[in-house]
């Protein structure tokens, strides 16, 4: 295949695993290892067989739409029953004179790439949706880690030999200190994590040794105020390991007393999360670049739960910056309320949601509001359901087009017509 880098076919498909090329006879002329893996022989056949584009909605077997939609992300939606959707952008290769999609699927859950077959081996190295896998199944392990561990500390809270066996064993560090803080015994996770050995810290309290510049002084504050209490804490800080580069740690403490109730030592797990905190500023970062995108299309635009609350609305939608942070979380019926605008269109919107609720499918309906001026202005709106892996719709996007202008020239095109008629 000629992809017009300078890349083997084995190298693109390395990179892009889940490619697709079409000719302008949205044929698909060539696809990606994991696409095959996932739905057998496509290349031949049309694109509209496998697949159509779920957002932005366009004409998915017309090769000029989708030249019209380059470079923007895209969601496409296989044809068969699971419906499952694919991420990514298209390019247009002027050398083959083809459509380049390259993007991956998106799952929730390692039981659904399961399901499709995949491991994560059929992805990119730099793809994303493999690091988001392994942090969910490592989140999922390490919280069923932790439960077992404080279960076991409060059922036999002086047998401390028992809780070094299982604390050893834990990918998590653990530390116990005395009443006053001062470290007594840390696991070899700790080491691993921090940097630090246990007879280099014994006696210390680990907030001299791994706080640092960066570190929240009011989180620093909270522990040390719930240890005084000998009340139990949990928060994420910002520590710093031996060799100085900072981490992000999730704390979880309590107070081990003895049979009197007085408090003999100090308990802590110590959870690395700086590889969890970076995916979570990479997909912020992705979400401002998507709402950056949301923000800038001419239309309206907003996004409701299941509930018709409102989750987002674009500045197309409602220009007063205060009004659209006010509106977040408020109903339809609310908003219209607040602004004094007539509650018949109101009623309508809700009507609509309740029959695409009903229904699983878009609404769309034309729709007249008064203007300032006291004329009439037509929105085309629309309330599409967005649903997860099990057909529920866990959210709602509506958009609108302004269509006044195209009204005014359909009623002076009948006004013309019916002139001639009259002649």
């Amino acid at each position: 295949m000629n992809t017009g880098f300078q890349f083997s076919k084995e190298q693109f498909n390395q990179l892009f695993p889940f490619f697709l090329l079409i000719d302008r006879n949205m044929r698909i002329v060539s696809s990606g290892t994991s696409i095959a893996k996932m739905y057998g022989a496509v290349n031949g056949k049309q694109f509209s067989a496998f697949f159509e584009v779920l957002r932005p909605e366009i004409e998915h077997d017309r090769f000029e739409a989708f030249l019209e939609i380059r470079e923007q992300l895209i969601i496409i939606r296989d044809n068969k029953a699971a419906g499952q959707l694919l991420r990514g952008q298209v390019n247009f290769m002027a050398e083959q004179d083809c459509l380049l999609f390259v993007g991956s699927p998106w799952f929730n859950t390692i039981d659904a790439l399961k399901n499709w077959r995949l491991t994560l081996h059929d992805f990119a190295p730099h793809d994303p949706m493999v690091d988001l896998l392994h942090v969910l199944k490592t989140q999922e392990m390490a919280t069923d880690d932790i439960k077992t561990i404080l279960q076991t500390i409060e059922k036999q809270r002086n047998d401390l030999q028992r809780l070094s066996l299982v604390t050893e064993q834990t990918v998590n560090a653990v530390v116990i200190t005395n009443a006053a803080g001062e470290i007594e015994w840390a696991n070899k996770s700790f080491e691993q994590i921090t940097g630090y050995t246990l007879d280099e810290i014994q006696g210390r309290k680990p907030g001299s040794f791994l706080q640092g510049r960066d570190t929240d002084p009011e989180t620093t504050v909270y522990m040390q105020q719930q240890m005084l209490k000998g009340e139990p804490f949990r928060c994420e800080i910002l520590n710093y390991k031996k060799d100085g580069r900072p981490y992000w740690a999730n704390l979880q403490g309590q107070p081990l007393r003895d049979k009197n109730g007085k408090i003999i030592q100090h308990f802590a797990i110590h959870e690395d999360i700086t590889r969890q905190k970076e995916l979570e500023a990479a997909f912020e970062e992705q979400r401002q670049f998507y709402e950056y995108i949301l923000n800038n299309i001419p239309a309206d635009i907003v996004v409701f739960n299941q509930h018709h609350q409102f989750l987002y609305v674009s500045p197309s939608a409602i220009k007063n910056p205060e009004l659209r942070k006010w509106i977040i979380g408020k109903t339809n019926e609310e908003y219209f309320v607040f602004r004094g605008k007539p509650s018949g269109i109101a009623s309508q919107r809700q009507r609509q949601f309740e029959i695409m609720l009903e229904t699983g499918r878009q609404t769309t309906w034309v729709e007249e509001m008064p203007a300032a001026d006291g004329s009439l202005r037509y929105m085309h709106r629309n309330m599409f359901p967005v649903k997860d892996d099990d057909g529920n719709i866990k959210l709602v996007i509506g958009y609108g087009v302004n269509i006044t202008e195209l009204k005014q020239i359909q009623f002076e095109l009948e006004i013309s017509k019916q002139k001639t008629e009259e002649l």
